[in-house]
């Protein structure tokens, strides 16, 4: 599919800029529970725990999230179509923060550090947070490298993802890389202010469920959230609560019983930063705000569990659908176009100016 290139700088833009609105609404909440949130917050309506100044601009903060983006974006300005796992794995080593990793990326960051390098299948053993949601957290820019080009995004994906994950892991950034680069293929006229149309966010839905086997776990939860929203898709909360009661039963036993006792301890202490549980998440919010970036935005927030990564995809899937003329003002306006992040090296902090070089990587890529 052809897309003028104006447009997809412009829907990365829009995309980038989503992905860091999201994250920065979730952090905040990254890792409570929905009951707490609702009884401390009611619903994540605005920029919580940010004080904005006499402009309304808020002061954001540095995501690890987005640091492993542009840690891969840095690696393809450099690499190319030649990159490898292991390029982006050396990049990890010197660019990002030890002290700003956590599960399996500092585990994989720790065996770099001793020169071993395993990934996708071979990391698995010893690495009990293979898939976990690291790998889905950082999806979006294999989808803006490749648009509507889906193969090839679900195979950066794979490139990307294999540094520190595998199994269900993996498939989380597969899947969310796919909804990126379907994104794209969702005329203009389907975007107005604040909204998608509906019936085109199903469209690239469905389109991008090619990335997943569907006989994996990830599939399975993806279809108990549809089949949830089918029944009942006047009630979110509801939905939520069951969906949660589905995830920590059947979904985390299932995992429990291919474990032995150290992963099955640390599955049952962490399993809210696990990739299924917050798929099942992202999915919900994507179903039920039915193409409106605010309310789906509210919806994954208030979910709470990894809130910020949940929150960053679904902004950044909206986003590049919308471009950023379409995304609210009131939650981009306090950003006030700066981008925060601790990586070495780094220079850029204006939003559409990340933006830009994101799509340079991506036009080069593709000629």
């Amino acid at each position: 599919m052809k897309i003028d290139e104006n447009i997809i700088s412009h829907r990365i833009y829009g995309g980038f800029l989503g992905r860091v609105i999201g994250s920065t609404i979730g952090s905040v909440v990254e890792g409570r529970k929905y009951e707490d949130i609702k009884a401390m917050h009611g619903t994540i309506d605005h920029y919580v725990g940010f004080k904005p100044d006499d402009r309304g601009f808020i002061i954001g903060i540095p995501n690890d999230d987005e640091m492993f983006e542009i840690v891969l974006l840095m690696t393809l300005e450099e690499r190319g179509n030649e990159l490898t796992t292991k390029d982006i794995a050396r990049k990890w080593l010197d660019l990002i923060p030890p002290n700003f990793t956590f599960t399996a990326e500092r585990v994989a960051i720790d065996r770099f550090k001793q020169g071993i390098f395993l990934f996708g299948e071979d990391l698995v053993e010893g690495n009990p947070y293979h898939d976990f949601i690291g790998a889905q957290m950082r999806a979006e820019m294999p989808g803006w490298m490749h648009p509507a080009e889906l193969d090839a995004a679900i195979t950066l994906a794979r490139i990307d993802a294999e540094v520190s994950h595998a199994r269900e892991g993996i498939l989380g950034e597969l899947f969310v890389a796919a909804l990126i680069s379907n994104a794209f293929a969702v005329p203009s006229s389907a975007s107005m202010e604040g909204n998608v149309k509906f019936s085109e966010l199903l469209k690239v839905i469905e389109k991008s469920k090619i990335a997943i086997p569907m006989d994996s776990m990830y599939a399975r939860t993806i279809a108990r959230i549809e089949s949830l929203y089918h029944d009942e898709p006047e009630n979110w909360e509801q939905n939520f609560l069951d969906f949660r009661e589905f995830a920590y039963g059947e979904l985390l036993e299932s995992l429990c019983t291919e474990a032995d006792a150290a992963r099955q301890d640390t599955l049952r202490k962490l399993f809210h930063i696990h990739v299924l549980p917050n798929a099942g998440i992202l999915m919900l919010a994507l179903l039920h705000g039915r193409g409106n970036f605010s309310k789906s935005l509210e919806i994954c927030a208030d979910c709470g569990l990894d809130a910020d990564c949940n929150c960053g995809n679904v902004g950044a899937i909206l986003g590049t659908i919308l471009g950023p003329e379409n995304v609210p003002d009131k939650w981009k306006v306090p950003l006030n176009n700066q981008f925060y992040t601790l990586i070495k090296d780094w220079d850029e902090d204006r939003l559409d100016v990340v933006a830009s070089r994101i799509y340079d990587a991506s036009r080069k890529l593709r000629d």
